[in-house]
């Protein structure tokens, strides 16, 4: 069986306390599996960790996965690639419902956030609205969260 990474970095004991103190401050948790899908994604630099990512969640209608892939080949991912901007797209799996994708796209800082998407700053909102629209009847928003780096707690 591996060994927890807070074990490896802490002596055994240690990291027995630790779990025993977070284990006061969960409520609950999820656990699942999570593909990234490097033919829908822009990775601009696998070796350096994003410092703050902006995901969504989105989940597919049965039966529009093609229809879905397709679009983010053909009108999501040239723009990002063109921006020259990280975008992460990962499929859940095991423990979640396969039918959620992750779309993230990658910031070194909160300023860059200013002024909307991507997709809004490249297109315009018009155009950007027009490209969304696409996925009408593909797919539906279930989430989107904002995440930040903390090196000091981050391993």
């Amino acid at each position: 069986m591996a060994t927890a990474p807070s074990s490896r970095l802490l002596a055994q004991h240690p990291a027995a306390r630790l779990g025993e103190k977070l284990r006061k401050c969960t409520v609950s948790s999820q656990s699942f599996l999570s593909t990234r899908l490097d033919d829908l994604s822009n990775v601009i630099d696998p070796d350096q960790q994003p410092k703050i990512l902006v995901s969504t969640r989105l989940r597919l209608v049965t039966g529009k996965l093609q229809e879905f892939e397709t679009f983010m080949k053909t009108d999501v991912l040239p723009v990002y690639k063109k921006a020259k901007v990280g975008y992460l797209v990962s499929r859940r799996g095991l423990g979640a419902n396969s039918n959620d994708f992750i779309l993230s796209t990658v910031y070194s800082k909160y300023a860059d956030l200013d002024g909307g998407s991507v997709l809004t700053k490249a297109l315009g909102p018009e155009g950007a609205a027009k490209v969304l629209a696409k996925l009408t009847g593909v797919a539906n928003l279930v989430e989107q969260v904002v995440r930040s780096r903390v090196e000091d707690l981050s391993f």
